[in-house]
């Protein structure tokens, strides 16, 4: 199980002093970086005391959590059908709350029109095929299945989410260095986790627990000798499985083989026959374990082993589908024991499974991956990706000494981000909720219309209307609003209500809805790249015969991505004025504007109806030839030893990342578009797989 998107609502997030609480695309480690005092430890103090929140039914409905546990894969399953239902259901739901407190005629009219558009989709699932012949009838068989899956929800609540505190490790290791351990607390926990499956592991781990393991070879002896020497009966007895747990978990942690052996002590002739006792050993590296050997690092590393042991072997948990939060794990380690220690604990929840943690540590941080590391400073969370991660990295170094693989990861921020930009390639794009004032695209798109037009209202279609960005600047400004009818197109109907919350009357849900010579404007802002390039010809077409005789087509994008993007087969393709020429078979470039400033440059195309035609897939094929030559010599330029020297290595890397991944997606366009031979000289077309 991990998050994959989390975020807390405004009003926590400001009581504890955040500005925004907001965290995205998030992998198996997580980790939050930042000077002592920065705002880490209160991130997992929220998380652990919002555990009900983050992990609801309805965040594995809308993939803010993915990997689920076992548990709740056949209900969700079986709620995915009416997952757009449920997400209404809670928003109608907070705001009966809302309503309740302080009522008001707008949250009573948002009320029904939720109301409204629930019912809608119950009616559009067709009830009739379950039996159900009213909405009713198909509502009392979701909540239901809700019920069945809320309260395995609420298991994986209370299992499946671990938070591990330094004192609690101190304490643990403290316990073992105890020379008078007369206790079997632990022993009996292990013997009885069967029957007590909900319970504090972490406080009922008690300094009985290195009896126990030394108790375990002794049981292993035991099994061998009862199963007459054959270790395939061995390997099915409980004591095997335990030995196998734990000397995986060891060994991830201390990096050290932990293997046992049977010896003979005692040993006497009689008048009945031959005594001996048989004894279990364990073995560490070939050498009898001794936990006094233990530097005070491994001892650390052993306590960690410990407690993961004993998550390991509860039934009720699945240690690889739980996520785990540690909050420094590097206090009192040597360098060496922090990166065996995030490698151990990395390790042990694998893939499934999601591991949290707070650290100031440059070792740890030298050990991570490029997307798994989060800035925190002055309360602030910054993604790696952003301009405040140089800065913050260099604060981090005012806390220990340089060490040559720290100074080479920081010295290798182009390397990084680079890497990072193309990782995100294989991630789909991010939804903009909002566009701020002044947002250079918005308004580009304003300057266009009114260089285009009369005094007149005009009929404007903002196709990919997402959540109403376009829309919430145009209708904050009275004067410009006044100038347009708008109409949204937006194919994920899902978005369709927020769009209605914001006040769009009009909206489209596919484009083959859109009327001829219908609209004065057709804008695609950041829309262009994002369509699957199978879609295009047939898209652009319908777009064109849809514009009126004297209209526009408006296409606006930023001439480069600030993170990477995962487009159908081919990946995104982001065409500039020549390209745009070549597509739309233009004799000349388009006129356009432009913004442009340090941090970005967007471009803002204003092509004629009058100048389009329809198009092809050789136009389309001719655009990405295009694009090919231009992207590779963007490429070499930007290697120029008299331009990569005079800018700053995150823009050189980033930059170098989105042309080279754009000129492979250029020519997988073109392997896309022509066509092939097959066995019997006929032509094809073919597809490909891209990043």
């Amino acid at each position: 199980m991990r998050i994959n998107k989390l975020e807390i609502n405004p009003e926590l997030s400001k009581k504890n002093g955040f500005k925004e609480f907001k965290m995205d695309r998030l992998s198996s480690v997580v980790a939050l970086v930042g000077k002592n005092g920065s705002g880490k430890t209160r991130i997992l103090n929220l998380i652990e005391q919002n555990v009900a929140e983050i992990l609801s039914t309805n965040r594995f409905l809308d993939t803010s959590i993915v990997e689920p546990p076992a548990i709740l894969l056949n209900g969700i399953n079986q709620l995915n059908p009416y997952k757009g239902y449920l997400l209404l259901e809670e928003e109608l739901n907070l705001l009966k709350s809302k309503d309740k407190k302080s009522p008001n005629i707008e949250t009573k009219k948002r009320i029904n029109e939720l109301t409204s558009d629930a019912d809608n989709i119950l009616r559009k699932l067709n009830p009739n095929q379950m039996n159900h012949g009213q909405p009713g009838g198909l509502k009392d068989r979701i909540n239901r299945i809700a019920d069945g899956l809320n309260l395995n929800v609420v298991k994986v609540q209370k299992n499946y989410f671990k938070r591990i505190k330094y004192d609690e490790i101190r304490k643990l290791q403290e316990a073992i260095s105890d020379p008078n351990d007369e206790m079997s607390s632990f022993e009996n926990l292990i013997e009885n986790l069967t029957d007590n499956l909900e319970y504090n592991e972490f406080g009922s781990i008690h300094k009985s627990s290195l009896k126990f393991l030394k108790k375990l070879p002794h049981q292993l002896a035991f099994d061998l000798m009862e199963c007459l020497g054959d270790n395939t009966k061995l390997e099915k007895r409980v004591s095997h499985a335990r030995y196998r747990s734990f000397k995986k978990i060891f060994e991830d942690f201390l990096g050290k083989e932990l293997t046992w052996e049977i010896h003979s002590t005692n040993k006497k002739v009689t008048d009945e026959g031959v005594q001996s006792v048989q004894v279990g050993i364990w073995k560490i590296n070939g050498r009898d374990f001794d936990y006094t050997e233990f530097s005070e690092g491994e001892k650390s590393l052993f306590a960690y082993a410990l407690m993961f042991f004993l998550l390991e072997i509860n039934p009720s948990i699945r240690l690889k589908e739980s996520i785990i939060v540690v909050d420094e794990p590097e206090l009192h380690l040597h360098p060496d024991s922090e990166i065996d220690l995030i490698n151990g604990m990395r390790k042990v929840v694998g893939e499934k499974g999601q591991l949290w943690i707070a650290t100031h540590s440059l070792n740890i941080l030298s050990h991570l991956n490029y997307d798994e590391i989060f800035m925190v400073k002055d309360s602030v969370i910054s993604h790696p990706s952003s301009s405040i991660q140089k800065s913050a990295l260099s604060e981090l170094m005012k806390l220990e000494d340089r060490v040559v693989k720290l100074s080479t990861f920081l010295t290798s921020i182009a390397d990084w981000t680079y890497m990072n930009f193309m990782t995100q390639c294989f991630v789909d794009p991010e939804i903009i909720e909002i566009a701020k004032k002044g947002d250079p695209q918005v308004d580009l798109f304003k300057r266009a219309v009114e260089n285009c037009s009369n005094n007149k209202a005009k009929m404007l279609l903002d196709f990919g209307a997402g959540k109403g960005r376009l829309f919430e600047q145009i209708n904050s400004d009275k004067d410009f609003n006044a100038k347009v009818n708008y109409c949204a197109l937006e194919p994920f109907q899902e978005l369709h209500p927020h769009l209605k919350k914001l006040g769009v009357d009009n909206i489209y849900g596919d484009y083959k809805e859109i009327e001829e010579n219908s609209f004065d404007f057709i804008v695609l802002c950041n829309v262009l790249h994002e369509i699957e390039l199978k879609d295009w010809v047939k898209t652009l077409n319908k777009l064109i015969i849809g514009l009126k005789e004297d209209g526009f087509l408006i296409i606006i994008e930023a001439r480069s991505l600030s993170k990477g993007e995962k487009i159908g087969n081919v990946g995104y393709l982001i065409l500039d004025l020549e390209e745009l020429k070549d597509l739309f078979n233009l004799k000349k470039e388009p006129s356009s504007l432009n913004h442009k400033t340090s941090s970005n440059d967007i471009m803002c195309a204003i092509i004629p109806r009058k100048d389009l035609k329809q198009i092809s897939k050789s136009n389309v094929l001719k655009a990405m030839e295009t694009l090919e030559k231009n992207t590779l010599d963007k490429v070499i330029a930007l290697r120029d030893p008299k331009i990569s020297n005079q800018i700053n290595e995150v823009y050189f890397g980033r930059q170098s990342a989105f042309y080279s991944q754009l000129h492979i997606n250029s020519k997988l366009a073109q392997l896309e578009l022509k066509p092939k031979k097959d066995d019997y000289g006929n032509f094809e077309f073919t597809g490909v797989i891209a990043g």
